[in-house]
């Protein structure tokens, strides 16, 4: 019949633990938003706009590709070493293409290109990427 009251007074203390420390968990949750990269994200979600937004995608993708690829390499061997050098440079090629189209078509980097338009910048971008994947699937064999 004792145990059953210390079990119950324990219970009892966890509860009265658990509300205090309640309000502490708010703050902390206000303490992150002054955490520089939450603010950094929030900033690029509210200020970028979609179309760099989808560029930004685009990097990422390329950039994985590339990282996969030298794991790949890494791990396993580089057999068909044409195969991996066209593959990676190509991964390469389309990021630095990529980054260019980001900095001609962001309006906040426009007087850095004054001649350029967005259009021009995206017509620049696929036909050097094509001429790319063409040497890259050449060089393959």
């Amino acid at each position: 019949s004792h145990h059953p009251q210390v079990l119950t007074s324990t219970h009892h203390n966890m509860a009265k633990s658990r509300t205090k420390h309640q309000p502490s968990l708010s703050k902390s949750s206000s303490h992150s938003d002054k955490n520089p990269l939450i603010t950094l994200y929030n900033e690029y979600l509210s200020k970028t706009s979609l179309k760099l937004k989808i560029i930004d995608a685009f990097l990422v993708y390329c950039f994985f590709t590339g990282i996969i690829q030298m794991l790949y390499v890494t791990l396993v061997g580089s057999f068909p070493k044409n195969s991996f050098l066209s593959g990676f440079i190509l991964s390469v090629a389309m990021f630095v293409l990529g980054v260019a189209l980001r900095k001609q078509t962001n309006r906040d980097e426009r007087k850095d290109f004054p001649d350029i338009l967005p259009e021009r910048a995206y017509v620049d971008f696929v036909v050097a990427g094509i001429l790319i994947l063409l040497v890259a699937v050449n060089y393959m064999g």
